[in-house]
């Protein structure tokens, strides 16, 4: 009778599953008294009281008249946008009383987080804080919900860097975020193209490793932010120099710097590289 996902759905945001299947069989009765409720909902009668005096704490349900009890469910759109602003006030007091405990010496740690909606929530929620810059590098193959946080950031002033393997989205252009080709030239290589790499406002580092295997590491460690940070930077300074100087790097060590690579790379380069290599030294020689 009732969607399993509405009843779950209300569970995760705080109701019992029997207020959830009573609040349902009510609303879908339009009025009704306990045992109306009790067995449209399928929920033993002597619990029923107890779920409706829970409801109408969480003004769920009202009272509409007294012999017999009845009663009606509160307007979904009323109700919930009504819950929605009393936790929104809780946790925003919950914040600021928990403040007053941070340690009083910086606790250096890594974390690493592998629930896929934790870590978009996780490098959305660190954007959404920076103030003065974000710098980041990766695919273009990023949850779309990242790269509104980078729009959203470059749209109230925060500088945001982007060193990207392929094209940039259009809407970092459309944003006045600054991209860079990675490496003057945006080719995949190798593992690289598999990781989003993100620093905000020299205070927190994120590596998020999208496949094969979902991964997040997060830092506020100075050496771990600091690492990261020069490493983006100074993918941007390779493809600043790169660009301009193409023809000369390429004549010393081949086109991506294949020749370096293949002396010292640990890592194996990637088809695609290689075509772009083999493509690049034909045109050479036309």
């Amino acid at each position: 009778m009732q969607a399993e996902a509405l009843i779950e759905d209300l569970r995760n945001i705080g109701f019992s599953e029997h207020e959830a299947k009573i609040y349902i069989a009510l609303f879908s009765l339009g009025q009704a008294t306990a045992y109306e409720m009790a067995k449209e909902a399928s929920v033993p009668v002597p619990n029923t009281y107890n779920v409706i005096r829970s409801l109408s704490t969480k003004g769920a349900v009202r009272k509409i008249s007294e012999k017999p009890a009845r009663f009606v469910a509160v307007e979904p759109s009323e109700l919930f946008h009504s819950l929605a602003a009393r936790m929104s006030e809780n946790c925003s007091s919950i914040i600021t009383q928990l403040e007053t405990f941070k340690p009083k010496t910086a606790v250096s740690f890594v974390e690493i987080i592998q629930d896929e909606r934790a870590i978009v929530d996780k490098i959305v929620a660190s954007i959404d804080k920076a103030c003065i810059q974000v710098i980041c590098k990766g695919d273009r193959k990023n949850p779309e919900e990242i790269e509104l946080a980078i729009v959203r950031a470059a749209a109230r002033g925060v500088q945001c860097l982007f060193v990207h393997y392929g094209e940039p989205p259009p809407a970092f252009i459309e944003a006045g975020v600054l991209c860079w080709p990675h490496e003057g030239n945006g080719v995949r290589l190798g593992m690289g193209a598999e990781y989003l790499t993100v620093c905000c406002d020299y205070e927190n580092a994120l590596i998020y490793r999208i496949s094969p295997d979902t991964e997040l590491a997060y830092s506020e460690n100075r050496s771990f932010v600091y690492m990261t940070s020069v490493m983006i930077r100074h993918e941007i300074y390779m493809s600043e120099i790169m660009g301009t100087l193409t023809e000369e790097i390429e004549q010393h060590f081949g086109p991506g710097l294949y020749d370096l690579r293949k002396r010292f790379s640990i890592m194996p380069l990637g088809s695609v590289f290689e075509d772009f290599v083999n493509q690049r030294r034909r045109n050479n020689r036309q």
